[in-house]
Formats: C-alpha cells, structure tokens, sequence
C-alpha cells in the first residue's frame, strides 16, 4: 500500500501566505495571488499552509497544489511533438 504524503497543521485561511505574497514583486505578485485565490475557491474544505517556502493548499491535510514566484525562468529542453495517439493518456483532457 502506497503512503500519502500530508502537512500537519493547514488552516482554513493561513496570514502567512498574505505575508509570502507581499513580499514578492508586484507584476509576479498579482499573478501568484490570482492563482492562489483560485485554489482557495476550490471548495469549503480547502485548507492551506506554507511548506518548503512556498503556499499550498490542502484537502483537509493532503496538499494538492501550489503556488511559487520565480523572478527569471529559462525553459531549455523542449519536449517532443505528440499528436494524436501519441499523446500520453495521462496528459488529455478529455476522458475517451
């Protein structure tokens, strides 16, 4: 049996995350806040935490997303063309 991995200690709404936010740059700020708030949206069940430095939010303990600003990002390895079949299952949108 696999063990899930949880964060003891979520809250339903953790001032720490406000704190996290406010000290990034604005532009990256708004963009992390927006997504963060989406995920607080997610349901009456959401709770969140700080882990590793970074927001996330959790169901009950269970974390299932987070959110993080990085101030530069370089993308070198680019991933190969799939199409169609070749498209991983995991990876599609649609449940056929």
């Amino acid at each position: 049996m696999e063990r899930m991995f949880w964060i003891d200690g979520s809250l339903e709404s953790a001032p720490a995350i406000d704190s996290w936010l406010r000290t990034k740059p604005e532009a990256l700020q708004q963009i992390a806040r927006r997504w963060f708030e989406r995920l607080r949206q997610c349901g009456d069940d959401v709770r969140e935490t700080m882990h590793d430095g970074c927001p996330v939010a959790c169901l009950d303990k269970y974390p299932y997303a987070y959110v993080n600003v990085f101030t530069s990002h370089d993308m070198r390895q680019r991933l190969p063309a799939a199409t169609g079949d070749q498209v991983p299952r995991r990876l599609c949108c649609d449940s056929q």
